[in-house]
């Protein structure tokens, strides 16, 4: 049996003070609920640092921690790795809205830990340069490298997942880039595993605080260890605090210098060129000698020698031997990475400033006819021919300079153009995971049009190829798509061709042939496909079928019209008698008990027909009023004690004991701009529709489930389902979709 495991935690946090040359905030948050229902879902710890005035600074940062809390325990009964997911949905959604008002100075400013303990299962994620550490058995490993989101688009901030397990002793760490600043992971580590957190932190307090390193510098040390031993900790009787708060210790010039140099040393390594030069000089030769001179004052004052340098101000020589004596942390043991987001990234682009085409080449028609002036023969006759030969090389040269601007500035507009299609797609791909799937499906077909259109000026080709089949597969995802692939039954095989309609009759479905009438039985089980009567004697042809449940037959309308009936027990097949004027003509035909209900779009009326001991009685209007119905473009209807008619504009009308009543679906990724056939029944989980190729399922509250489709299915003529299963024929095919 696995040892019940706490968490023992320690932390370091700095005043937010508005400094009026290093503004920003670095904070660490812990959450441990005291509610056991919420603390079993989890622990929440994260360490936040943002570059930029101080106020709205704060502002985000408790935006992001608020968020955190209120989402990831909305819904305890989610997993945690799915709460977690949802939370950081919900924080990068928060962030684009402040973004979309203007508050736009944290991105690219914003470095970030987010961290849930759930029982022994750890689930983190990360934001610019923050890190967390895994401390086990005395070696470390970051194992928040390479999770970092996209610093500039604000819906993938916190985009990727690591997860692992944790066992006793382990010790994580997480650090706001501040820290590493003045500290080497190889100090951190040192204090972190030999040490109680709680004195760990506080050595790191008194360190950063001799070294002015208190502006934006948070951690947290975590270490599981098990109750029996929490008792025992003694630690807090003691001086050291699990909470630090640390301050400036150091003021002015020489705060300054201590600080400066670092500094310049990191922005050397991202400057080239003259720039480079210049802050080379800074760090190696201005800053040190202004330091140097200021320590010189500072001892004829005092009447002290000069302090040696201070191990933590870094030059280039002790960064440069400082990198081959890093620890290795190549590895994250017991963690694995998760992407619950494609961790996509935008197509890099510049923006150059574009100036007039025809003034560039003339401009370098210019100057090129200058620089060749002297090469220019004196001979009459010679001077005209190279005249000639340099005039059509510069004409030609400026052509091509033209073409080639034209052509990169259109490859310029194609990446910014995929770009936008790049952040559209992501935008969706975060409503799909807060279930907002109207939402996304507008972002997807936004960012499929916009890729298009790149491909289609024949411009990154492969960067559009590799986009649209992300897209492709995200539409399936919005739209609810389910792919069916597996066929129940070919009807070729028995030389079925005109098949319509498709009913369950006990273990077996049935289908028959428009044109003939014959009829064709399916197995459930195995799909083994037979002909169960040939060719019958049959006027007109098969409009649609029905089975009368009370009685186990199958009801078939033609165009005639007329009306069969055919005993699946007795395989009789014969005319259905009807007392009055005969059958109306019908678009479709469904049965309630032993009723037979027709739709005819000519007389814009439903009609009931009741069993009779002769055959079925003459039609009785079933609407109360036919006329408001409006009934001209009526394609199906399907009864299970209340009717539903499907018309041609997609629209669905519900009705009970003839009377409307309200049925407007809801959530629908698409309209229904082809509607070919309802169907359901008692029994039936659901209402199905068919339009176009696909089988959309709505539940009795009318709201949009989920739809098929499948390669074969192009020509739906017919669908029925029971308790547990969907049938749809397209064509000669049976497929079998469970429910």
């Amino acid at each position: 049996m696995s040892k019940k495991l706490v968490a023992r935690t320690a932390k370091l946090l700095s005043e937010n003070r508005r400094f009026k040359n290093d503004t920003g905030v670095s904070i660490a948050y812990e959450h441990q609920p005291k509610d056991p229902i919420e603390r079993k879902h989890g622990i929440l710890f994260a360490i936040i640092e943002i570059i930029g005035p101080t106020a709205s600074s704060e502002e985000i940062a408790e935006l992001i921690i608020d968020t955190l809390h209120g989402e990831y325990y909305k819904d305890l009964d989610k997993d945690p790795l799915e709460s977690f997911e949802y939370a950081l949905a919900k924080i990068n959604e928060k962030l684009t809205e402040i973004t979309e008002q203007g508050k736009i100075h944290w991105l690219g400013k914003l470095s970030g830990i987010i961290m849930v303990l759930s029982d022994k299962t750890v689930h983190l994620t990360q934001a610019g340069k923050a890190e967390a550490i895994l401390y086990r058995s005395g070696k470390a490993n970051v194992i928040s490298e390479d999770l970092a989101g996209d610093a500039i688009n604000p819906l993938r901030t916190f985009i990727n997942i690591a997860s692992g397990e944790v066992s006793e002793g382990d010790r994580i760490g997480i650090f706001s880039p501040g820290v590493f600043f003045h500290l080497s992971k190889e100090e951190i580590a040192k204090y972190v595993n030999d040490f109680h957190p709680s004195v760990a932190i506080n050595h790191l307090a008194n360190i950063l605080e001799e070294n002015n390193g208190s502006r934006r510098s948070s951690a947290l040390i975590v270490e599981m260890i098990t109750p029996e031993a929490l008792s025992h900790d003694t630690i807090q009787d003691e001086t050291e605090e699990d909470e630090v708060w640390i301050t400036d210790s150091k003021k002015g010039i020489e705060a300054f210098t201590q600080s400066a140099t670092p500094l310049a040393l990191k922005i050397v390594k991202k400057s080239v060129g003259v720039m480079g030069l210049i802050m080379t000089f800074l760090a190696e030769s201005l800053i040190p000698f202004v330091k140097k001179q200021f320590l010189k004052g500072k001892t004829l004052i005092k009447g002290v020698t000069a302090p040696k340098e201070n191990i933590f101000v870094e030059t280039k020589e002790a960064l440069s031997n400082s990198r081959s004596e890093v620890m290795e942390f190549d590895e994250r043991e017991d963690f694995t990475e998760k992407a619950p987001l494609e961790a996509a990234r935008p197509i890099a682009t510049e923006n150059p400033k574009r100036s007039s085409l025809v003034y560039s080449s003339f401009k370098n028609f210019a100057s090129t006819a200058k620089k060749t002036k002297s090469l220019i023969p004196k001979d009459k006759n010679l001077r005209v021919i190279a005249i000639g030969v340099l005039a059509l090389f510069l004409i030609t040269t400026s052509a091509l300079s033209i073409n080639k601007k034209r052509t990169n500035n259109h490859l310029s507009d194609a990446k910014k153009t995929l770009i936008e299609a790049q952040a559209k797609y992501d935008e969706a791909d975060n409503f799909i995971i807060l279930n907002e799937n109207e939402k996304a499906l507008a972002d997807l077909k936004d960012s499929k049009t916009l890729t298009e259109k790149v491909k289609k000026a024949n411009l990154l080709v492969t960067e559009s190829d590799e986009l649209l089949a992300k897209i492709n597969g995200k539409l399936d995802a919005a739209m609810g798509i389910i792919k069916v692939s597996d066929t129940l039954s070919d009807l070729s095989k028995v030389e079925a061709k005109n098949t319509t309609g498709i009913v369950t009759v006990g273990t077996s479905l049935y289908t028959i042939d428009s044109e003939n009438g014959t009829v064709y039985a399916v197995d459930i089980e195995n799909g083994e496909a037979s002909v169960v009567l040939d060719s019958p004697d049959i006027e007109g042809k098969v409009t649609a079928i029905t089975r009368i449940d009370e009685t186990n037959s199958i009801a078939i309308l033609t165009d005639k019209p007329q009306v069969y009936t055919f005993d699946t027990k007795t395989k009789d097949f014969s005319k259905a008698n009807i007392s009055g004027e005969g059958w109306e003509k019908g678009v479709d035909i469904a049965s309630f008990s032993t009723n037979l209900y027709v739709v005819s779009k000519d007389d814009k009326d439903i009609y009931k027909h009741i069993k009779t001991t002769g055959g079925y009685g003459k039609k009785v209007s079933y609407l109360k009023d036919a006329s408001a119905a409006q009934l001209s473009d009526v394609v199906s209807i399907a009864i299970d004690g209340s009717v539903y008619v499907l018309k041609a504009n997609g629209n669905v009308l519900k009705f009970t004991s003839g009377s409307p009543k309200d049925f407007s679906i809801t959530g629908l990724p698409e309209a229904l701009n082809d509607p070919k056939k309802i169907f359901t029944a008692l029994g039936v989980k659901g209402i199905f529709i068919v339009n176009g190729d696909k089988v959309i399922r709505v539940d009795e509250k009318s709201v949009f489930v989920n739809q098929f489709t499948g390669d074969g299915f192009s020509n739906i003529t017919g669908i029925t389902a029971n308790s547990s299963n969907l049938y749809i024929l397209s064509g000669t095919k049976v497929y079998k979709v469970g429910l």
